[in-house]
């Protein structure tokens, strides 16, 4: 009988010790006790990629991948163009057909075959361009990059500019932060706000020594009206490069 009592009371204690908890986190959380920097944060899903079909993997091998159709016609249709700046990129043009007829699995040479495309007007031919070196090199940055400024700057789409910058990101990881960089700009000229600053976050986690997301994050809050944790995350930019002048100066403009 004793025996069970005690181990009756232990229960009960359990029970309120999860409930006392609970509730005291939930009443911290309610005072905003937990509203420090936000850099402890990682944003979940804000690089979640969701294909469309232009973008989705073939999976089969690369010798059964067939190349877009008239990848090796040169089409100009940006008439402003001059008549040598032309022949210069035909010239560089032909000289890639010319290596990837011989062996369709050169990234490098796909690539500027996209760009002379581009240079040209050809944008929707450099779209297929890019899109075919993206199923060639399903994990490779280089291409939905380049996709992504297409659609961008270019194309002026933007759903899909945002699809393209997130595979980039997603498959460079940490080795380049000028991937997310693109994201984040993006957002910012699409005005996204949310998504920029949630992008933002993400950098920090993944680049965590670079100051240029600070200030960004900082440059976030200071747009928002936030004029406190703006000074609080240029400050912590100055933190890590204190020799920085134009970090500087933005930090006094903001103490103003």
């Amino acid at each position: 009988m004793k025996k069970n009592f005690i181990i009756y009371s232990i229960a009960v204690l359990a029970v309120l010790f999860v409930a006392t908890l609970g509730f005291l986190i939930y009443r911290y959380k309610n005072l905003d006790v937990f509203s420090a920097p936000e850099i402890s944060l990682i944003p979940e899903g804000s690089l979640a990629v969701s294909p469309l079909p232009s973008l989705i993997v073939s999976g089969g091998p690369i010798s059964d991948t067939n190349p877009p159709l008239k990848w090796n016609e040169f089409i100009v249709k940006d008439k402003t163009l001059s008549e040598d700046y032309i022949l210069r990129i035909k010239k560089d043009f032909d000289d890639r057909v010319t290596a990837l007829q011989k062996d369709k699995t050169l990234f490098n040479h796909w690539i500027v075959l996209g760009n002379d495309k581009k240079f040209v007007g050809d944008y929707e031919g450099a779209k297929d361009i890019y899109v075919f070196v993206g199923q060639l090199r399903p994990l490779n940055s280089l291409s939905f990059e380049n996709l992504g400024d297409l659609y961008m700057n270019f194309l002026k789409d933007y759903p899909n500019a945002e699809i393209a910058f997130k595979r980039a990101v997603v498959n460079v990881g940490t080795e380049n932060s000028s991937y997310i960089r693109n994201l984040i700009n993006l957002y910012h000229f699409w005005n996204k706000s949310d998504l920029e600053k949630q992008t933002i976050l993400e950098a920090i986690s993944k680049f965590p020594q670079e100051t240029s997301f600070l200030v960004l994050l900082s440059r976030w809050y200071s747009e928002a009206g936030d004029k406190a944790n703006a000074i609080i995350y240029m400050q912590k930019a100055l933190n890590l490069d204190p020799q920085n002048q134009a970090i500087q100066q933005e930090l006094a403009n903001l103490q103003k």
